[in-house]
Parts: structure tokens; sequence; C-alpha cells
């Protein structure tokens, strides 16, 4: 099946799981009326019928699809449908996007029959919408009257002013105010999770929050250095923004280049990290305010209580020891090739999508550098063809020219490609958004969000990803270790990775050398041209070809 294909099939699939559910209405509603009950802030349980019940679990199921639970919470709607067969049948049949897309419809198909039972529930009990049958003609079934709709938008808005009736940052003035006498030595506890957390999301309102800002706030308290007051050079800087600060302290921590190395040296980033016993202080105290939002209506759920996402054991070896990314091996990068020549066959994908991991597999450029590469950074110098990388860099080093592998202009027709660009009068090399990233534009933020976290999760296990920190930075790991195995040698690795050669051995190889040699200079790129086409790939070699004689048949 091509990709328009899976889709038709996928709602065909669904479309009789909500028809079959409607007509079996009464046997499939009463599992989800006991499936989805809802606790009370008074402790008392009402059944999923209800429409706060209702309610509460749509915008529940609405948050799922963007959860990393996704999985379980397909296996828990499909375990209690009438198409656990037919299900199982279609994971089997279906490409690998097309099963994500599956679990998508599920989801939204579950929502679509809560909103159902919303609808018939309200029939039952709604005045204004019962449907006359013990009475005769006596009661109305007209639709609701202008007064009725009056009353219906007042509730509304009464429910909006509920939950909506202070910004996030009055009810954490307001909480502070409340317990700092109380707790006037632990401010330095208190302040920073909880304004990380406030600062995670975009909402204004707490009850607007998803399970993504929860994700994102946990992380800015984990990897936030200590030592960050209000006063500091490193607080100043980022505008006291703690989750910018933890993103970096995180991508340094894992052995990217030192992003915060005007704050703190290489040798200092472990030293910088806080202790798990300091981290689960400040998540006791970021979860009793929480817990506070939900019991005075703030927020309709925590959702850090009972979730494993959400455990600080997990984190304990992550924080214990500096762990290092991992480069792809033979299967991976073999299950990635495979993965593209499906898609380009049976998928439209943008030029981006192909060119940005190859560009990196066969340069070792980080992501950021290629994602804003222009068209003027694509020179030549006599018959070689470079990357000048130019431009805002971290460090000397970093500024640097890198040949462009044979395979990328013969095999991939990258040249042929910059010059459609250039012929459309684009400044850009990809058409990629930006956003506002510590005063500067970052062009990768959605390029890996949309594209290549998904991407790579279907050619790499999530036990790898978990344990060996295998990113889209991994590639630039590959690119290093594939050239030393073609034996190039330190200093040429070391020039068109941007690094010092201890950096580079130190950071890809886990050794550490005391003497330097001189970088290479711009005289000398032909002699990194030579050292960058030894790049060891023969075990992936028929893999490259075959996505090459596809590539060509829709990239030409």
């Amino acid at each position: 099946m091509d990709i328009s294909e899976e889709i038709d099939y996928i709602k065909q699939l669904l479309k009789k799981y909500v028809e079959e559910a409607k007509n079996e209405y009464s046997d499939l509603a009463y599992k989800r009326e006991h499936k989805y009950t809802y606790t009370k802030k008074n402790g008392k349980t009402i059944l999923g019928s209800h429409p706060k019940a209702i309610k509460y679990h749509l915008k529940e199921l609405q948050d799922s699809v963007y959860s990393t639970d996704k999985e379980q919470i397909v296996e828990n709607i499909i375990n209690d449908s009438n198409i656990k067969q037919e299900y199982q049948e279609a994971v089997e049949k279906l490409s690998p996007i097309g099963r994500e897309r599956l679990k998508d419809e599920v989801i939204k198909a579950e929502i679509e029959l809560l909103a159902y039972d919303k609808q018939r529930n309200e029939q039952r009990t709604d005045s204004a919408k019962i449907v006359s049958t013990y009475l005769g003609n006596k009661l109305s079934q007209s639709t609701p009257t202008d007064t009725m709709k009056e009353i219906l938008a007042v509730a509304q808005e009464e429910d909006n002013k509920k939950w909506r009736r202070s910004t996030k940052w009055e009810v954490f003035e307001e909480y502070f105010n409340d317990i700092k006498d109380e707790k006037i030595n632990m401010h330095d506890k208190i302040i920073p999770p909880i304004t990380a957390f406030l600062q995670a999301g975009e909402s204004e309102y707490l009850y607007d929050y998803t399970i993504g800002d929860f994700a994102t706030a946990f992380e800015a308290f984990i990897y936030t250095p200590k030592s960050c007051p209000k006063n500091s050079k490193i607080y100043k800087s980022y505008n006291g923004n703690y989750v910018a600060i933890a993103e970096d302290f995180k991508d340094s921590l894992e052995g990217e280049e030192n992003l915060l190395e005007e704050y703190m040296e290489d040798s200092e980033l472990q030293e910088k990290v806080q202790s798990i016993t300091t981290i689960k202080g400040k998540f006791n105290e970021l979860n009793n305010f929480l817990n506070d939002c939900v019991t005075n209506d703030y927020l309709v759920k925590n959702y850090y209580i009972d979730n494993v996402k959400f455990k600080l054991k997990k984190y304990e070896n992550v924080l214990a020891t500096r762990k290092k990314r991992h480069p792809y091996n033979t299967t991976e990068l073999q299950k990635m090739f495979e993965q593209y020549n499906y898609f380009i066959k049976e998928h439209k994908f943008k030029p981006s999508e192909i060119y940005i991991p190859l560009i990196a597999l066969y340069s070792g450029m980080r992501v950021e550098e290629i994602c804003k590469l222009r068209i003027e950074d694509i020179k030549v110098d006599d018959t070689i063809y470079y990357f000048d990388i130019n431009g805002k860099v971290k460090t000397d080093n970093s500024i640097r020219q890198v040949p462009i592998h044979s395979r990328l202009i013969e095999g991939f027709n990258l040249l042929k490609y910059v010059e459609k660009v250039k012929s459309e009068k684009k400044d850009m090399l990809f058409d990629l958004k930006g956003v506002q990233h510590k005063g500067k534009i970052k062009y990768s933020h959605y390029f890996l969000r949309d594209f290549f976290t998904d991407f790579r999760n279907t050619f790499v296990s999530q036990e790898r990803i978990d344990n060996d920190l295998v990113s889209f930075h991994s590639f630039r790991h590959t690119f290093a270790t594939r050239l030393l195995q073609g034996g190039v040698d330190l200093y040429s690795i070391a020039n068109l990775l941007g690094h010092s050669a201890s950096a580079v051995l130190e950071k890809f190889f886990n050794n550490k050398i005391t003497t330097e040699t001189p970088t290479y200079t711009e005289s000398n790129l032909q002699i990194l041209k030579k050292e960058i086409e030894k790049i060891d790939y023969k075990d992936i070699e028929p893999s490259v070809e075959e996505f090459e004689e596809n590539f060509k048949l829709v990239f030409n």
C-alpha cells in the first residue's frame, strides 16, 4: 500500500469501530463509563458518563496524542473495543509511519465516542434537550431558545472564570505569600523549580497546561545547574530563564560543545550538577505548589503524581555520570536507508528531510550548522566544493571549511539542488522555520521536533535511545569514528569537526592527549578533501547504493 491507501485503510477501520460502538451502545458505553471515572476534589468518585468526567477525559485524550505513553493509551482503548483482531492485522500490514498514524486515529476515534456519550447523556438529563418518552408531547423537542442559549453561555463564562480567574504568575504570588514565612529558609528550593514550571508553558493559565509542558518543566529543574541565584552572571545573561539554562547545561553535559563555557570550564560541568537529594527536595516543593493549585481549582491535574515518566530514579544514573553520545551502528544505518527507500517510493519528502541527515553523515557538521546553511555558504576553491562554516559559532575552531564528499555531489545531486534553490532567488539552502533562541534564530528546532525525532524512532530502538543517547548528534560521532576506521589522522578529524585534536580525542574517543598540532588553513583544503573521501562506510554500501538509485528517479 502507498501512503494514501494506508490512510484510507485506517479511516475505514476506525469508521467501523465508531459505527459499531454506536450500534452496540449499551455494552461499550458501559465500559467507557467505568473506565473514565473521575474523582472530585471532595473525594467523591463519579462515573465516566458525568459531563465533568467526560470533559476532563476529553482534554486528557487530546493531550495523549503528544504523549510518550501514547502506545499504552492506545492499547487500553483497543482492549475495550470491538476491533482487537482487526487492529492487530492492521499493525502487521502498515508501514512504520502508517502505524503511528493508526495510533493517532484510534485516540481521535475515542475522543469522538466520548463526545457522542456527552451528547446522548445531555439528551437524558438536560431539560433543554430531553426527548419526550413518558409525557407524550408535553415536552418540547425543539432546539434551545435564545434564552436558554444565553443561560448556557453564562454557564460557560462562569466555568472559564472558575479555572482562569488568576494568571499562573498571580497564582504563584498568592501561594508564595502564604508559605514564605513558614518556609523562610527554603526559598531557594521553592522559587527556582516553580519558576521553571511557569516558564515551561506558553499558556497564561495553569488550566491550559498540557502534559508536554509538564515534561519540559521536569527536565528544566532536573538539569538546572546549582548556584544560579538572581545575582549570578548566568542568571542575568539568560534573563532568568531556567528552561533555557537547563537546556544548554544538559547539552553540555551530554558531550556537545560546552554551551556555557563563559560561565564554567569543561572540568566544572559535572561539579555543577545538582545532587539527587537536592532535586528530590525541589520536586517535593513543586508538587506541593501544584497540588495546592488542584485543590483550589487552578489546575485540573498534577501529571507528576503516579506517572512513571516523571520518576526521579530514572535520572539518578544520568546525573551521576557525564554520558556521551554514541555513533549509529551498522544495523541502524541500514535500517535508516531502508526507511528512506520506502518513503521516497511511497511518500513525498521535503528535500530538507533527506539532505540534512545525509550531509551530517558525510560531513560531521552539527545540526544547526546544516540547518542554517545559506546558498552563499556552498563555495568552490579551484575544483573543490566545500561548506563554508563562518556564521555565529561558539569557538574559533568552529569556523572552518568542510569539503563536500563526492557521494553528496555525484550520488545525491547536492549541487543540482543548490542551483535549483538559487534559481528560485532564495537565500537559505533549506526552507525551515526558525525560532528565537537567546537572541538568535535557531533553525534546527522544528526540523528535530516535527520530523527527525519520529524518523529516528523507526530505525533506532528505545533502549539505545535511552541508554546511549542516540540522537541527531550521533551522526557527528559516526562521522568521526568512520574517519578513524578509514585511516584518517586525528588532526584532520579535528579540523573537519571544528574541535581541537585533544577535544576530539576526549569527546569522541574517551581518551586524552597533552600535545597539540596547529589547525589546517584554507590552503590545506585539498588535503582535507582527500581525507574526507577515506570515510569507511563499506558495511552499508549496498543500502546506500539502492537508495541512490531510487533517489535519482525522484530528485534528478
